[in-house]
């Protein structure tokens, strides 16, 4: 009776995961997400201990000042692409996952990756009070992430308004292209993954110009302030 109503029997075996592995579905996305929560982190927690005694503290020249900001922006972009490839490297030798895809595009991809979260995270620590302040919001928004990166729940599934949301979102455009081309061998010849490239530079140059002013307003404030200090020492002085 079966076999006359399905007189064709089908087996569904996805690409590029036949055991039906969920290690091999979110293994990948979950190793960037973390790296993404703890490198902003990082970076976010050292922009904003700058406010206590660092370069925003007023203590500083501009010029000296500013060189100490891009050069703290250079430590932890280089920090942050080896560390990582070496997260990923260790990832796929322990749980060997196979690199079908072109190394050349990986890192090109991580390396834009990185820069973009540079831009978000000295952004977000200027923008905190103190580092305590920028760990709550990116505990907050760690779900959030999740959720919205596309790579544990498609976009298709989603509201219109989140899908614009998550196109704004980092994550959104490294976590489900670099598991596509580790498993699935594409590269930049796909133009998704070109347009995933552009929305990462851009993000990046626009979080990164964004938390320049934003660095160099609190640093004049900084500035005033110091000098307004100094002057009622210096009053208070004279007066006693």
């Amino acid at each position: 009776g079966t076999a006359k109503v399905m007189p064709i029997s089908t087996v569904l075996r996805p690409w590029f995961n036949p055991q039906f592995s969920y290690l091999m579905y979110l293994g990948l996305g979950l190793t960037g997400l973390v790296y993404h929560q703890l490198f902003l982190s990082a970076v976010a927690g050292s922009f904003a201990d700058e406010k206590k005694e660092g370069i925003l503290s007023g203590k500083f020249r501009k010029r000296d000042a500013i060189l100490y900001y891009f050069d703290k922006m250079l430590f932890y972009g280089i920090a942050g692409f080896f560390n990582l490839l070496l997260n990923y490297a260790v990832i796929m030798k322990i749980y060997s996952f196979p690199m079908r895809g072109a190394r050349a595009d990986f890192l090109l991809f991580s390396a834009c990756f990185v820069f973009c979260l540079l831009g978000f995270g000295a952004l977000l620590g200027l923008l905190c009070k103190n580092s305590l302040h920028a760990m709550q919001w990116l505990m907050a928004l760690t779900y959030p992430f999740f959720v919205l990166a596309g790579f544990s729940w498609p976009h298709t599934e989603m509201p219109d308004f989140l899908v614009r949301i998550a196109n704004y979102l980092p994550v959104t455009h490294y976590l489900g292209p670099v598991r596509s081309i580790i498993l699935m061998g594409i590269g930049f010849e796909r133009a998704s993954l070109q347009h995933n490239r552009a929305m990462l530079l851009t993000l990046g140059i626009g979080a990164f110009l964004l938390s320049f002013v934003v660095f160099a307003w609190q640093l004049c404030r900084a500035e005033k302030k110091q000098k307004a200090a100094e002057k009622n020492t210096q009053t208070e002085g004279v007066q006693a």
